[in-house]
């Protein structure tokens, strides 16, 4: 009953739906389908990590503003420039120094020079 409701002829047996499954399935050509990209997954892991950081380092240094204007008795233009100073230093690296260290050492390469500088940046013993 379902076969007639679609308009399909009902097969004979077995046998004959088996053999009609398998041409129709032959003459699909379908490409291959290309291998999963896991080098760009670990690149885009890595910098979105990076980002990641960047971001918790700025929420960080907001975070200790109230600490740091009561021991370095900071004016209220000190406060937002120490919080600000991240992303001020950072636009202008992005500025002026980024195009040529990407064109330079290329895209990974760049990835893994900030990441080891952010990573030294934050094991540097403070006080």
């Amino acid at each position: 009953v379902p076969c007639m409701l679609f308009g399909l002829k009902r097969p004979a047996n077995i046998q004959a739906l088996s053999e009609r499954l398998m041409a129709t399935m032959e003459s699909t050509d379908s490409p291959p389908s290309p291998p999963f990209p896991w080098r760009v997954l670990l690149v885009s892991i890595i910098a979105s990590l990076n980002n990641m950081a960047f971001g918790y380092d700025v929420g960080v240094v907001s975070g200790s503003l109230l600490d740091m204007a009561g021991s370095l008795d900071l004016s209220l233009s000190e406060q937002e420039l120490a919080t600000s100073g991240l992303n001020f230093v950072s636009g202008i690296g992005a500025l002026a120094g980024a195009g040529f260290v990407m064109d330079s050492l290329g895209r990974r390469a760049t990835l893994m020079v900030s990441s080891l500088l952010l990573v030294i940046g934050g094991a540097s013993p403070t006080q």
